[in-house]
């Protein structure tokens, strides 16, 4: 019985050495990319986009080539999925629905003072607690640089 055992663990130790290899070693260095480790039977999350996590903790997230739902542009930069459109009037793209007449008119007087532009949004604008007072956010360009007008009886205060 003894010598069987014996036999047998040589064969035993190099099935457990190999397969921790393969884990830590071996197969899990190979993976480069997300469809890889996918591929090769890591787990996938449902996030978006999906992630792949190897056994030593490596992350790969899936490439999407198609842009997200909501992102198409108008001629101006508006973003017509999203509910935005371009407004004459404040120079901006803008959820009409959202604004009343003084925010309206505040918005326009932000955009003057920080520029008009390709993509140029209004994001938002809130009534301070005196006539003529607002906070207008502002995203300009396709990458979104944030701007922040503050405005105090119909005058521009600051910018951050």
């Amino acid at each position: 019985m003894n010598g069987k055992i014996l036999a047998i663990a040589p064969v035993l130790l190099a099935l457990f050495v190999s397969g921790c290899t393969t884990q830590s070693g071996g197969i899990a260095d190979a993976v480069t990319s997300f469809e890889e480790c996918a591929a090769a039977g890591n787990p996938v999350m449902e996030s978006y986009p999906r992630q792949c996590r190897t056994p030593d903790g490596t992350l790969f997230v899936e490439e999407i080539d198609e842009p997200l739902i909501g992102g198409e542009r108008d001629d101006r930069g508006c973003l017509g999925p999203a509910g935005y459109r371009w407004d004459d009037v404040v120079e901006a793209c803008t959820r009409s629905w959202e604004l009343d007449d003084d925010q309206r008119d505040a918005a326009s007087i932000a955009v003057e003072y920080a520029g008009s532009g390709y993509a140029t949004t209004i994001i938002e604008v809130t009534a301070g607690e005196c006539e003529g007072c607002y906070t207008v956010k502002i995203e300009q360009g396709e990458e979104r640089t944030p701007v922040t007008v503050n405005i105090v009886g119909w005058e521009v205060e600051s910018e951050n």
